[in-house]
């Protein structure tokens, strides 16, 4: 059955999309795993550059994909994701997560907030990207590359709060496994919507 012109191209944007977003999660996923954090501060500043990766893919998107979406938050959520990135890279991470020395508690009290609040923010992008994923399912039937890059976004930001508690190369393969397994499912979900086939047919079940 031939689909709508529109879904069509919708498909073809969203593949390589989630090509970008795959390739972004996957790499991220093999460094930590080649290299395990020592630090919360390194395990964050990894993250973090998978977002603006992400973030920048996502603002690009919403200038050329076809959705029913104000084109305006489409593009918010995009630089959101870039800027509360940069935050993360800024912020002094390894002076309050390393050794002690005076004032770092001080120090503590307002990194901390700020990595919460950035992973939130995040968090909060990723529901919106949930929200697309509900309108390109339902004239994509069975797409779930953008719900799975959502979901990527969660996980990765709930396992950098974890990070704060817990040994950070314990998390650190964590995120490894998680953005592999994910980023993988996310390339092999996009490569399945090609613009001569059936846009229906995903990596996952429908």
């Amino acid at each position: 059955m031939i689909r709508p012109m529109h879904d069509r191209e919708l498909a073809v944007k969203l593949r390589a999309l989630g090509l970008l977003r795959g390739l972004a999660a996957l790499s991220l996923g093999a460094w930590v795993l080649a290299m395990p954090p020592s630090s919360v501060g390194m395990l964050t500043r990894a993250v973090a550059v998978y977002w603006v990766v992400d973030g920048l893919t996502v603002f690009g998107g919403s200038v050329s994909v076809p959705l029913s979406f104000n084109r305006f938050f489409l593009g918010l959520r995009g630089m959101a994701g870039v800027v509360t990135a940069v935050v993360l890279l800024v912020l002094p991470l390894a002076e309050a997560f390393g050794p002690y020395r005076p004032g770092q508690l001080l120090l503590l009290i307002v990194v901390v907030p700020a990595v919460v609040l950035a992973v939130g923010l995040q968090v909060l992008a990723a529901v919106h990207d949930l929200l697309v994923c509900f309108e390109v399912r339902r004239r994509i039937a069975g797409e779930w590359s953008v719900g799975l890059s959502a979901a990527l976004s969660m996980v990765f930001g709930v396992l950098l709060v974890g990070a704060m508690l817990a040994p950070p190369a314990v998390l650190g393969r964590g995120v490894g496994a998680v953005g592999v397994a994910g980023g993988l499912a996310v390339i092999i979900g996009s490569l399945r919507l090609r613009p001569e086939r059936d846009p229906s047919l995903s990596a996952l079940p429908h």
